[in-house]
């Protein structure tokens, strides 16, 4: 009953309510080319502020601050958004829903979608949201808001709410344990790919993330008694594959956790949109299994040989670094497909 009144309620928001949806678009229909250079060399983008601070009800979450801080340090920022060809808003629609670590999908105290899209038309270019990245992480398969024409830029994206080639699905950012060594690091950045592993297929969850489990996996799965035992990090970089299920939504931290500690990821979640997948080759450095075959996992798992597995790790490595290991990584790969998208049209520039 809990789970269906869950779900019911994700609906409403998302589907029956013709304010809180958002439309159909391509970058042909809903992004302004004028404002791009056709020198794809002088693309610019800029933060777009609120018309007054005075109007300012959301405040940054150090998720935000974080990302702003990123923004402005790449130099394809420009201080004028005037000038700017795409936009991010001042307003954090980061963490807006749950205080980006939250289960429930409530916004931060008396806010609503209501708030959210309300503070977005007061941004002094907004232009109903024309040349905009709207970012959010939630579990939610959609946004949680009407972002008008700007692109949704989301983790945890489904296939039907993801609009092909205008929005950007965004991962879930793993921060780097407290205890992690430079020794640690350099060793994963330079042949990690080939060292021995204790454990061939590893999986460590509470059991709030396995209910998305099908009832037979999660059997399959149950070792609660050894749940506690052994660190989570120590986990990861002993095993060869690290198998990756549905969260609370499509997206989970493991992915992000396994990538980084340079483990295969066995993915286990139908319908989900990878994370940059204009990007990044995930049929090169990742697994898919479909939730149906769940039994089949270790035998494709184990018709993968030794080499295979090295160089699946050593692409696996080299993907982490340029695209997930840190916020200002992540900044630059949605500028990137942004900008290649902006110039894989032909326009008329200013």
């Amino acid at each position: 009953m809990k789970i269906m009144w869950f779900e019911d309620w994700r609906l409403f928001y998302t589907d029956c309510d013709p304010n809180m949806g958002t439309g159909y678009c391509t970058m042909q229909s809903c992004f302004d080319f004028s404002r791009c250079p056709t020198d794809r060399t002088k693309f610019s983008f800029s933060i777009d502020p609120l018309r007054s601070q005075s109007l300012k009800e959301i405040e940054d979450s150090d998720q935000y601050a974080a990302l702003k801080q990123a923004m402005v340090r790449h130099p394809w920022y420009t201080p004028d958004p005037s000038q700017a060809c795409v936009l991010f808003p001042e307003v954090d629609t980061l963490c807006v829903i749950s205080a980006c670590g939250g289960d429930k999908f409530e916004f931060k105290g008396e806010m609503g979608p209501w708030t959210v899209a309300d503070q977005l038309a007061k941004l002094t270019h907004w232009n109903g949201g024309r040349n905009h990245l709207v970012l959010e992480i939630h579990d939610s398969e959609r946004m949680r808001y009407d972002i008008g024409k700007a692109m949704g830029v989301k983790s945890g994206f489904a296939a039907e709410r993801y609009r092909l080639g205008f929005d950007i699905s965004f991962p879930l950012y793993a921060q780097a344990p407290v205890n992690e060594t430079a020794i640690e690091l350099s060793n994963r950045r330079g042949g990690f790919a080939r060292r021995p592993s204790k454990y061939l297929l590893t999986f460590k969850g509470g059991n709030n993330r396995r209910h998305r489990l099908r009832p037979k996996v999660r059997a399959g799965l149950d070792d609660s008694s050894r749940g506690d035992s052994g660190d989570y990090h120590d986990l990861m970089l002993n095993t060869k594959f690290a198998l990756i299920v549905q969260g609370n939504g499509l997206h989970s931290y493991r992915l992000t956790e396994a990538m980084r500690a340079n483990a295969v990821p066995v993915i286990l979640a139908d319908n989900y949109v990878l994370p940059f997948s204009e990007a990044v080759r995930w049929d090169e450095i990742a697994i898919f299994v479909p939730e149906s075959q769940w039994a089949s996992i270790p035998d494709v798992i184990g018709r993968i040989d030794d080499e295979a597995l090295a160089r699946m790790r050593e692409k696996l490595a080299t993907v982490y670094e340029a695209h997930f290991a840190s916020m200002a990584r992540m900044v630059d790969t949605v500028l990137h497909i942004t900008r290649d998208r902006i110039y894989a049209h032909g326009f008329t520039g200013r």
